[in-house]
C-alpha cells in the first residue's frame, strides 16, 4: 500500500510541476496545501520544503522525516522513487545550507545561530548536546522548534538525528565557556570521519 501512495504522489506531482514551478511565488499557500494532503497520504508525519530560491533552472523539493528517525527508510524510498522532472531536483532530507547565519521566524520569534550556544559530550554513541538559547524561559517550546529547524539549517537533517543523540535545552544566561552554534559543524564532521 505504502508503495501505491508513492507511485500516486509521483503522478500527481509530476501533472503538477509545471504549475508549481511558475506559480510557487503566486499561489503559495493553495500549492503548499496540495502538496501537504497528497504527501501526507503516505505517511501524516512527512513534511516538504520548496526554497524560494532557484538553483540555475531547478527548484528543489525536499522531503523531510521532521527529525523522525524511524521514517527515514521511508523518505529515502520516496526520493528515490521520484520519476525524473527536467525543472525539479528530488531531495532527501533537510540539506546543510552552508551559510553563516540562518535566520528563522515562528509566530513572532525569530532566532539564528548567533542566538544559540552549546556544551556538548561525545561517546560511542553519538554526540549529546547542552543547547543554550537567547530569549528562552523555559516554558515556550517555539525556541526549542526554532533551534531544531536551525540544527537541520546548520549541520543537514540526516546528520542532525543521526549522530546527535540526545539533547537538552537551557535558557542563557552566561556564554562563559559555552561554543558557538557554528562550531558544531566541525565536531559533527570530525565524529563522522572517526565512525
Amino acid at each position: 500500500m505504502r508503495m501505491n501512495s508513492i507511485q500516486d504522489f509521483w503522478s500527481w506531482f509530476q501533472s503538477r510541476c509545471d504549475y508549481i514551478y511558475q506559480n510557487l511565488e503566486l499561489d503559495t499557500d493553495n500549492i503548499a496545501f496540495d502538496i501537504t494532503e497528497h504527501l501526507k497520504a503516505i505517511n501524516d508525519d512527512l513534511e516538504f520544503e520548496i526554497p524560494l530560491d532557484v538553483e540555475g533552472k531547478l527548484r528543489e523539493l525536499i522531503i523531510s522525516a521532521d527529525g523522525q528517525i524511524e521514517l527515514f527508510d521511508l523518505v529515502s524510498n520516496i526520493v528515490k522513487n521520484a520519476p525524473f522532472m527536467k525543472q525539479w531536483k528530488i531531495t532527501a532530507f533537510r540539506p546543510r545550507l552552508h551559510q553563516r547565519n540562518q535566520i528563522i521566524d515562528i509566530d513572532g520569534i525569530s532566532m539564528d545561530y548567533h542566538d544559540v550556544f552549546f556544551d556538548y559530550e561525545v561517546d560511542l554513541e553519538g554526540i549529546k548536546m547542552f543547547v543554550y538559547l537567547n530569549g528562552y524561559t523555559g516554558k515556550d517550546n517555539r525556541f526549542v522548534h526554532l533551534y531544531f529547524l536551525l540544527l537541520d539549517s546548520l549541520i543537514g537533517e540526516y546528520d542532525s538525528v543521526k549522530y546527535i543523540t540526545s539533547t537538552e535545552v537551557f535558557k542563557l544566561e552566561s556564554k562563559k565557556d559555552l561554543k558557538s552554534f557554528p562550531d558544531l559543524i566541525e565536531i559533527i564532521d570530525e565524529f563522522k570521519n572517526k565512525q
